[in-house]
């Protein structure tokens, strides 16, 4: 019990921490931020931030883990539910977009992990669950018929996650999101014409 107890508190800090780190970032910046001030927000010692992330670009690779994770959960589901290949692409581009969306406060800090120079394989690594689990969408299209057999599912499934991604920057940080229905219209054009799949009518 004691254990547990231990565990969900080690949970709550991180929480805590990431929540603090999240509002600092977006408020001044990944230079500007300042470990205190976080420490401070989210109520715990500074010595405890350093317990959980080893430097400022430490949060941003949690941040852009978490918002990875839920991109894919969220696109997994959209083609779970969706009756065709195109419909899944209409239905992920907007989840895709919505969980985006959520993270407009962070988003441009999130993308500009070119940042974390000497940890590129970490930083890479991030992108793969995603493009695994498109690249399987796309060969069991194509294994249905749905898809050009001519499609290179890996290097499709990696563009895709770049479009996606550069899309959401485009919209909510360069564009503050005011045209994130054609953005998400533009993006899933895009897609279905990448993999042989008739336009929206």
């Amino acid at each position: 019990m004691a254990r547990e107890a231990d565990v969900e508190a080690r949970l709550k800090r991180w929480e805590a921490l990431l929540a603090a780190a999240r509002e600092v970032l977006a408020e001044r910046g990944l230079e500007a931020a300042r470990v205190a001030e976080i420490v401070a927000r989210a109520g715990v010692a500074q010595g405890t931030f350093y317990l959980y992330f080893p430097s400022k670009l430490a949060v941003v690779f949690a941040l852009t883990e978490e918002m990875n994770t839920a991109v894919l959960v969220a696109v997994g589901r959209a083609f779970a539910l969706a009756g065709s290949l195109g419909e899944g692409i209409d239905r992920a581009v907007a989840e895709a977009f919505r969980v985006m969306g959520s993270y407009r406060d962070v988003l441009g800090i999130v993308r500009s992990r070119a940042a974390g120079a000497g940890m590129s394989a970490e930083w890479r690594a991030l992108d793969e669950p995603f493009e695994q689990v498109m690249a399987g969408l796309i060969q069991g299209a194509q294994a249905a018929g749905q898809a050009p057999a001519s499609v290179d599912a890996v290097i499709a499934a990696r563009l895709i996650r770049g479009l996606i991604e550069h899309a959401g920057y485009a919209c909510f940080v360069e564009g503050a999101g005011e045209q994130e229905g054609a953005f998400i219209a533009e993006v899933a054009r895009v897609m279905r014409a990448m993999l042989g799949v008739a336009p929206r009518r």
